[in-house]
């Protein structure tokens, strides 16, 4: 693995990273769950790929030896100008960025902004300033950035909707997209992802537990309607759309199709060879439980995973979404039925022992 060290230290590069030709590609979270996926969808596809972490970000989802790493923390301005100038000045420009970089978690409200606004802005202004003329900037944001969907008549969230988003999360997402489009110093692409499973995730691995336990836990008698993708359809349509002739553009993305989530529940059962015992919570004392949660949490500064918003947002009775745009534009589809993308995802728990 090499490193760009962008530390002030740092004094020299390698001969690879002054005489590659391949194009280079900045992918920003790399570490992470989603992130990790594009780094390895970009280097199948042959590209230079430029891992954004933070010093303290761990590699344990990036050990190609092909990777080169970038120190960078974008809640610093300063910093991220002077690293992005220092790059720039060395070894010329990013082809493509991918910014993945962003908080579904934090310990305030306030925090969400910081990391995923601010983060984007501070990101976008050094690429700018350093002289970098990238061809596309992609940006993963959220189908959350809609809100939910109509409950009554369970039309799928449409890229034409009004967006009415229900989080601090949602809203710190909502305000990075409207800053990457009105910027205008290159291509954007948006991407706006319903609800990503697979390899390397936790966010599903509170569920796949607790069937595992023998227990399938709903909220409210209403059915909902859900939608999904496997991580690597979602890499692949994320570095497909740098490879396309395409302007700015925004897109929902999900495998094509909607659930209800017992069809979910059903493929985790299945994949885990487990029968289970349904357990309904009230709305009205699941919510009452998540508000007390967040007035204790509150006493201390800090905010729950598990709060109000999220609630509303878990709890919402339409997720379905209409993807078929984006794969329209790439003449494709998903590569992952339901029961796949479930039985891939808990191979993998199970072979690393989450699960």
């Amino acid at each position: 693995m090499k490193h760009f060290n962008t530390s002030e230290e740092d004094a020299t590069l390698s001969t690879f990273d002054f005489f590659v030709m391949q194009e280079k590609i900045l992918i920003t979270g790399a570490s992470g769950f989603i992130g990790s996926s594009l780094v390895d969808e970009a280097i199948a596809r042959g590209l230079n790929v430029y891992a954004a972490v933070r010093k303290s970000s761990s590699k344990q989802f990036l050990q190609d030896k092909s990777i080169s790493f970038f120190e960078i923390d974008l809640t610093n301005s300063e910093n991220t100008n002077r690293q992005m100038k220092k790059f720039f000045d060395r070894v010329g420009s990013f082809d493509y960025v991918v910014h993945c970089a962003g908080a579904t978690s934090a310990k305030s409200k306030k925090d969400f902004d910081k990391i995923n606004y601010e983060g984007t802005r501070n990101l976008v202004h050094a690429l700018g300033a350093s002289g970098m003329e990238i061809k596309k900037f992609l940006l993963i944001s959220s189908l959350a950035t809609y809100g939910p969907g109509n409950a009554a008549t369970r039309k799928p969230i449409d890229m034409t909707d009004i967006e009415h988003p229900l989080s601090a999360y949602a809203r710190s997402k909502q305000k990075a997209e409207q800053f990457v489009k009105s910027i205008g110093i290159f291509p954007v692409i948006i991407l706006k992802p319903t609800a990503v499973l697979g390899p390397r995730d936790r966010d599903f691995l509170v569920l796949f537990r607790t069937i595992s336990k023998g227990f399938e836990i709903s909220i409210g008698r209403e059915p909902q309607k859900i939608s999904l993708i496997h991580v690597r359809d979602l890499a692949r349509v994320a570095i497909s759309l740098l490879e396309i002739s395409t302007k700015s553009t925004t897109y929902i993305v999900s495998d094509g199709l909607n659930y209800e989530k017992r069809e979910l529940n059903l493929a985790i059962r299945h994949a885990l060879g487990k029968k289970t015992i349904h357990i309904n919570i009230p709305y009205f004392l699941g919510l009452l439980l998540v508000n007390i949660n967040e007035m204790i949490h509150r006493m201390f500064g800090k905010l729950p995973f598990l709060h109000s918003e999220k609630f509303a947002e878990v709890t919402a009775a339409n997720w379905a979404c209409n993807s078929q745009p984006v794969w329209e534009a790439l003449d494709d589809y998903s590569t992952y039925t339901l029961q796949q993308a479930v039985d891939d995802t808990a191979e993998w728990y199970k072979k690393n022992g989450w699960l």
